[in-house]
């Protein structure tokens, strides 16, 4: 039996650590990216968001309760400093 590795990249809202550990394990990527209802809306059904004409507008900042999960590098928040973020997700990789 072959076995054959793709990198992938993954951007949920949130994740738990065993979910994000098997996916950096695995050699994919995970972020955790904030997604208010209008940038849902829009990733949900881009056709009928586009045909209104509407611009594209930058995603809203996520609520003040939830600031700290997406700006750790632990959370693999899209918030984080890079270089921590970097950082955990090697260490996670090497972890068997």
């Amino acid at each position: 039996m072959s076995h054959i590795n793709y990198s992938f990249i993954l951007e949920f809202q949130m994740a738990d650590e065993l979910a994000v550990a098997a996916v950096e394990k695995n050699g994919g990527k995970f972020t955790a990216a904030y997604y208010d209802r209008g940038a849902i809306e829009a990733a949900v059904n881009p056709v009928d968001y586009f045909l209104k004409g509407n611009p594209v507008r930058k995603r809203l900042l996520p609520p003040e309760h939830l600031f700290s999960y997406y700006s750790s590098p632990q959370s693999r928040g899209y918030l984080a400093d890079k270089d921590l973020y970097y950082k955990y997700r090697q260490k996670t990789a090497k972890v068997s």
